[in-house]
């Protein structure tokens, strides 16, 4: 499929240096922008940032890009899928971005995961950022929820159709996702976390009650429904963030260890899995534009 084909670009030069100044980016930051296109957030980047990495994943653009910016020390352009590069730096760094929207969820993922990155301004699909974002907004997800305990998300800037070459059908809003200073999951708990909550939203069941018997006992379930304020009918999306969080910290401090083993890899087997829907999804996606 062709990435590009996917990508609604913006071309007014003064609205993206006003987005730019809505953003806290500074002249002693290292940023990574994804798929610059003809370069014009790329240039109004360089004017604000100690560095820029900009990752364009068509060659016309990126060759065009390299030869703009062959005497620049402040911006390197970088020929590549940028679901394969790795950020060459050893320090923190940060994203501000107009995405291609076809593998939003598969960049969202790599780069929530990297330890380094501190913030991210990503243009991008409204409904796609619900799914990460979950509530106020939006009901919690599985997304929203392996990623709530770091990160802080929100909605700076509303865009019109016209803002965009070509128009696209869907509301595109610019986001600002944070990294927490303090985290609600330490980090030696990390693991258990994403494979708690991996485990239970593949475990069988339609109500929540019925996915909970796997983990805890009956005595603890009818605790934790009058704690947490579910009923036997409450579904999965219907607990939000904040009982997430309870029910975990009840998980670690008063679940047996051969059930806590039960756990074990879920995570894993969940990115196998999406993994596997996500390419599926995109297959399709090709086929339908030939």
């Amino acid at each position: 499929m062709d990435i590009l084909n996917t990508q609604n670009f913006l071309h007014s030069k003064k609205l993206v240096s006003q987005l730019v100044a809505m953003s806290n980016l500074g002249a002693d930051d290292v940023v990574l922008e994804i798929g610059p296109g003809k370069g014009i957030i790329t240039e109004q980047l360089s004017l604000v940032c100690r560095q820029v990495f900009a990752v364009e994943y068509d060659k016309d653009y990126a060759n065009k890009l390299i030869i703009k910016y062959s005497g620049s020390e402040k911006v390197c352009i970088v020929s590549e899928d940028i679901l394969k590069y790795r950020m060459n730096i050893s320090g923190e760094y940060k994203l501000f971005s107009n995405i291609p929207f076809t593998i939003t969820s598969d960049i969202m993922t790599k780069f929530l995961s990297d330890n380094r990155v501190q913030e991210i301004y990503f243009i991008m699909q409204y409904e796609a950022f619900l799914r990460f974002c979950g509530t106020p907004l939006y009901q919690d997800s599985y997304k929203s929820l392996l990623y709530k305990p770091f990160f802080s998300m929100e909605i700076i800037h509303r865009f019109a159709p016209s803002d965009f070459t070509p128009m696209p059908s869907a509301r595109i809003v610019f986001v600002h996702i944070a990294r927490k200073n303090s985290f609600d999951i330490s980090h030696t708990d990390l693991q258990v976390y994403q494979d708690f909550l991996s485990y239970l939203f593949m475990a069988k069941g339609e109500y929540f009650s019925d996915k909970l018997k796997l983990l805890f006992t009956y005595e603890q379930i009818k605790r934790i429904m009058r704690q947490i304020q579910i009923t036997k009918q409450s579904k999965i999306s219907d607990i939000t963030y904040d009982k997430w969080l309870q029910l975990f910290r009840i998980f670690l401090s008063f679940v047996s260890q051969d059930k806590k083993d039960k756990i074990t890899n879920a995570y894993r087997k969940m990115l196998a899995s999406q993994s596997t829907l996500e390419k599926q999804h995109r297959n399709r996606s090709s086929k339908k534009e030939w």
